[in-house]
């Protein structure tokens, strides 16, 4: 093995010792760093390559020499400041500090004793609400009656209808239809200027209150008069039939009278 030792020249380092000692220093750690950075790269490819069985390489070791220290420098001491005395201590008062009286210790009040609450008194649960039992109530009994023995109803009453006499009932109508008869005469006034005067004896058949079958029985001897009495018994108002001749037919024969003297007729 062989030993390489690198050392770093400077022309000038006989013109300024302190000036050339440092850039030669700085020089020499730069080739040192170059060197090793070198040195590593080869270590790192030899590595990763790795050396043949024929080859043989021999170990390169490189000594890195210490530079030689430059020369010391005198140090110059600084002059120590001139020490001045310290003043003269000032004579502090003395103050006197009374004792405070001793403290008596009070006993501690007694704690009340601490009771426990009373227990929460549960107030009695409701009576239960009495259930309603349904009563039966018996159905009164049935008032025994005794069958009363049926009472003939009286007899009723009749009452017999008066006796109407039918002939002296229409007598009686025929003379209230003879004066509405006579009441509806209207007399001529051609025969009462010629003086002609009479009575005229009509029959008609009187049924439902109209005039059926009316004619002349006995003419007064002028036309006139006999046409006056007919029309005299159709428009004539006849009263309401009594209740016993209602649904009878009524068959009259009555006289129709034409005066002069004044009279209404």
């Amino acid at each position: 093995m062989s030993a390489i030792e690198l050392r770093g020249n400077d022309p000038h380092a006989g013109r300024n010792p302190a000036g050339g000692e440092g850039r030669s220093w700085l020089a020499f750690v730069l080739l040192a760093v170059l060197a090793e950075g070198a040195l590593l790269l080869g270590v790192a490819a030899w590595l990763q390559h790795g050396p043949t069985p024929t080859e043989r390489q021999t170990p390169m070791q490189i000594v890195l020499g210490a530079p030689p220290p430059p020369p010391s420098k005198p140090v110059v001491q600084p002059k120590p400041p001139p020490q001045l005395a310290p003043p003269p201590a000032r004579p502090q008062a003395q103050t006197h500090i009374a004792k405070p009286p001793p403290m008596l210790r009070q006993a501690p009040p007694p704690q009340p004793e601490a009771r426990m609450p009373p227990p929460p008194t549960q107030a009695p649960p409701p009576p239960p609400e009495p259930v309603l039992q349904p009563q039966i109530v018996a159905p009164p009994p049935a008032p025994q009656t005794i069958p009363e023995m049926p009472v003939a109803p009286p007899a009723p009453t009749i009452v017999e209808p008066p006796v109407v006499d039918l002939q002296a009932l229409r007598a009686a109508y025929g003379e209230v239809m003879h004066a509405a008869i006579q009441a509806a005469v209207r007399y001529p006034d051609i025969a009462r200027r010629m003086g002609e005067s009479g009575r005229v004896r009509v029959a008609f058949r009187f049924e439902h209150g109209e005039v059926h079958d009316l004619h002349v029985l006995t003419s007064s001897g002028s036309g006139i008069l006999d046409r006056a009495a007919e029309r005299a018994v159709r428009q004539a108002k006849y009263p309401a039939l009594p209740a016993a001749l209602q649904g009878k037919a009524l068959q009259l024969e009555l006289w129709v009278a034409f005066n002069l003297d004044g009279a209404t007729n």
